[in-house]
């Protein structure tokens, strides 16, 4: 005989809302990491530069170093979503009981994600 049981629930309640508010803020975190190690990148030469070389005579000098004050929030942006992650995993083994409550993919992939990320800035480091 099939398991019928009564749901009493009315929908998510607030901890069940916050799981997935608390997921999106860690993955903007990673996201706000990516977009910062871009800009603390020293500039590419590309095609224009080269074109104006050429047909200017000028020329173009482009800096080759890291800009250090805008790379050091890199790691504490990872660190972040890392932590949200986290968090919101272990939210969710308390909160989620039940065989049908969906479980928080959006956190399984984000903390190996953050955490895969600190390795490599930690190892390979610019």
């Amino acid at each position: 005989m099939a398991d019928v049981r009564l749901e009493r629930r009315r929908g998510p309640d607030y901890w069940r809302r916050g799981l997935g508010v608390v997921t999106a803020l860690g993955w903007l975190a990673l996201l706000a990491a990516l977009f910062t190690l871009d800009v603390a990148s020293p500039p590419r030469e590309y095609f224009l530069h080269r074109a104006w070389e050429h047909f200017s005579g000028e020329r173009v000098v482009l800096p080759s170093a890291w800009d250090r004050e805008v790379l050091a929030w890199v790691p504490r942006l990872l660190v972040l979503g890392l932590v949200l992650g986290a968090t919101s995993l272990l939210t969710a083994s308390f909160r989620l009981r039940r065989s049908r409550d969906p479980s928080p993919v959006g956190a399984f992939l984000l903390v190996p994600t953050a955490l895969v990320a600190l390795v490599l800035m930690a190892l390979y480091g610019p």
